[in-house]
């Protein structure tokens, strides 16, 4: 039996408009994610009980080193 085969999203012109009209900054916590040099792995466990505002840290948990670290 042959499958169905998916057919490609077609978006409206409103949505394409609104695609190519965003702003070009990243979010900001690409921004963080980025400059903190977290692999691959790391960023998806982050919680928001991870953020120190008072130090201005980041701590990585359950990174490549076997201990948690933090990021300035």
């Amino acid at each position: 039996m042959k499958r169905a085969t998916p057919r490609a999203e077609v978006y409206a012109r409103s949505e394409v408009e609104a695609i190519l009209t965003a702003p070009r900054q990243p979010p900001t916590v690409l921004n963080d994610v980025y400059g903190c040099g977290l692999r691959i792995s790391e960023p998806h466990k982050l919680k928001t009980s991870d953020i120190d505002r008072a130090r201005m840290q980041l701590r990585v948990r359950d990174g490549k080193a076997p201990r948690d670290g933090y990021c300035h």
